[in-house]
């Protein structure tokens, strides 16, 4: 029973995945043996959601998906996505859905289809890993005899009949990925590298002339210099549409009508625990924190774990008493301390907490509304601007937001406030906005079109870059003049440039390829010399992005044979899945790359 108990909990994450599936490949003929409806999706659309090469995905079906996600995050996390957050499941489940569209397009195109013969093998011989999921022991292990059982049951027939559709759903796009990864191999010389990375420990010195030891003044760039850059670089100068707003916002916060609300409410609660209630189970009820469905439960917990004054005071409450309210940054405490003890000379407590935030109220937010909706009246009889000045108010300016941008400067993440900027025309405002932190209202003040940056903006970016490419051909030069002194015997500590100070020795002993080198990082070209260098050997002169660096070998780890043939077949399969993982996801991308996608999510959500 308690395996068809599972699979009935299951049976609704399953129908949400073929519901998905079937609206997702219903132009490019449906289901396994589904009718085809592509007639239906026929024509120019300008009003869809999004189409993906003529296939719709429709603003209903994309919510469904969304709400799921949501959920999800809810679920994971325990409260609320903000909106930032929102606005990035949005994007998540947006990009997701039409990367399936297209898996789904390309099936179709290469005719790729799943029979019922093959339906049988993934539900007998050898039966599919997103059916085995649901029949797997304590031991974490595929209970065939539960499975039997299942298959034996007239009760699971309805699941039997959602793990074909999704099996039958799968199996094509599993095919799709076969094709596409059939020629991924990974070579012996690779492997071999791998476990050089891995194994092989270096000792070296290395002596790193910084391009931090030249002064801006030695690298002077001319301005014909620097308009020359930009004539030849143009197009890395191009830029995105970009809007500016002028907003009025008001933060939406409690007023100490609020904070005697919550010290009210606590109070309250504090007296029916004083007559008899259950602490932990009125913590399930009313504490507003994460740790009510546990009753408040907090666990032990030592000096400096806790707020201030809730450590002070569940360090000083008796056992067994309930003492509070206790105010801290997170709002009004009840707390039960159910235990203490010493621990290596610290003492601890077990204690329970109710908590009541202190947020502003329905009341509050209205009348923060009703101020701005004041200036939305008068704006819309004199515009925003005459309104502002006619109150005494102040606007302030946003950042230049791009279309894809949920920041605004002021207020935060605001992605209604940026789609606004982006249907409407200069001079317009909007009506009073909310998101999590503040109400505003804006007004589209500039709109900058796409196109290349101007070269008074980019003149002083591109001058940093060329001082910094001359000061690198600075610290070049300065280090193949050093390597003309060097050999495999002398002292590196003793090695000085010419005419300043500042040159880095380090001696580093049992380094790694797989590991960041002692004040350089990570730099794959020294240790592919190192492998194949010789002890005593030089290197020639390495240029990184902060200056010039000369390496000498000074010994090296045997290479084990015997230790190379025990990784062998760990190391193959870990660069094969890697390969493979880099090959799909260019595989996907050239899809979506190729793609003719009409997004009109800006106007439609």
């Amino acid at each position: 029973m308690g395996v068809l108990n599972k699979m009935r909990d299951n049976i609704a994450g399953i129908m949400i995945f073929l519901v998905v599936v079937f609206v997702l490949t219903m132009s490019v003929g449906g289901l396994v043996g589904g009718a085809d409806i592509t007639d239906l999706l026929s024509g120019n659309q300008p009003n869809a959601f999004t189409m993906v090469n003529d296939q719709e995905l429709t603003r209903e079906v994309f919510m469904r998906s969304l709400q799921n996600e949501r959920e999800n995050y809810r679920e994971r996390n325990g409260s609320e996505p903000t909106e930032q957050q929102m606005a990035q499941l949005t994007d998540q489940v947006w990009e997701t859905m039409v990367t399936q569209i297209l898996i789904q397009q390309e099936i179709k195109k290469q005719d790729i289809t799943v029979s019922s013969d093959e339906l049988k093998y993934y539900f007998s011989e050898n039966i599919h890993p997103s059916v085995r999921q649901y029949f797997v022991s304590e031991a974490g292990e595929f209970d065939y005899n539960a499975y039997q059982e299942a298959v034996n049951s007239p009760e699971a027939s309805s699941f039997w009949t959602a793990m074909s559709q999704q099996v039958a759903s799968i199996v094509p796009v599993e095919k799709l990925q076969q094709k596409v990864l059939s020629t991924t191999q990974v070579s012996d010389a690779e492997v071999r590298a791998e476990y050089m990375k891995n194994n092989i420990s270096f000792d070296l010195d290395y002596l790193f002339v910084k391009t931090s030891l030249f002064k801006d003044d030695e690298a002077e760039i001319s301005e014909a210099e620097i308009q020359n850059f930009y004539d030849l670089n143009i197009e890395d100068y191009q830029q995105e549409e970009s809007r500016v707003l002028q907003l009025i916002s008001t933060e939406i916060k409690a007023t100490p009508s609020d904070t005697a609300r919550a010290l009210n409410l606590i109070k309250d609660i504090q007296a029916e625990i004083i007559a008899g209630a259950s602490f932990e189970t009125t913590a399930q009820i009313q504490s507003e924190g994460p740790s009510a469905p546990n009753g408040g439960f907090l666990g032990w917990f030592g000096k400096g774990k806790m707020a201030k004054p809730f450590e002070e005071a569940a360090f000083a409450a008796p056992v067994g008493e309930v003492v509070g309210p206790v105010l801290t940054q997170f709002g009004f405490h009840l707390i039960k301390v159910e235990s203490t003890r010493e621990v290596e000379g610290q003492t601890e407590v077990e204690a329970r907490h109710i908590l009541i935030e202190i947020r502003p109220s329905e009341t509050t937010r209205d009348q923060i509304r009703r101020e701005l909706k004041n200036l939305e009246f008068l704006a819309d009889e004199l515009g925003f601007e005459k309104a502002v000045d006619s109150l005494g108010m102040s606007s302030n300016t946003s950042n230049k937001l791009n279309q894809k941008d949920t920041f605004v400067s002021g207020v935060g993440s605001f992605q209604s406030a940026v789609r606004f900027a982006y249907l409407s025309e200069v001079g317009t405002h909007s009506s009073v906005m909310q998101n999590d932190t503040h109400f505003a209202i804006f007004m589209l003040s500039e709109i900058t079109p796409a196109g290349p940056r101007r070269y008074d903006n980019a003149k002083v970016s591109i001058k940093r870059k060329l001082i910094n490419e001359k000061k690198q051909s600075l610290a070049n030069d300065a280090a193949s003049t050093l390597l003309t002194q060097l050999d495999a015997e002398n002292d590196w500590a003793s090695v000085k440039l010419d005419d300043r100070d500042g040159l880095t020795h380090e001696a580093v002993e049992g380094a790694k390829g797989n590991t960041s080198l002692k004040g350089l990082g990570r730099l794959y070209e020294i240790f592919g010399f190192l492998e194949n260098a010789k002890t005593g050997s030089i290197s020639p002169v390495f240029n990184t992005p902060r200056g010039a660096i000369i390496v000498r070998l000074n010994a090296r780890s045997d290479f084990s044979e015997e230790d190379f043939a025990t990784q062998y077949d760990g190391l193959y399969d870990s660069l094969t899945k890697t390969r493979q993982n880099e090959v799909w996801s260019k595989y996907l991308l050239s899809l979506r790359e190729n793609a003719d996608v009409m997004d009109n999510r800006l106007r439609m959500l």
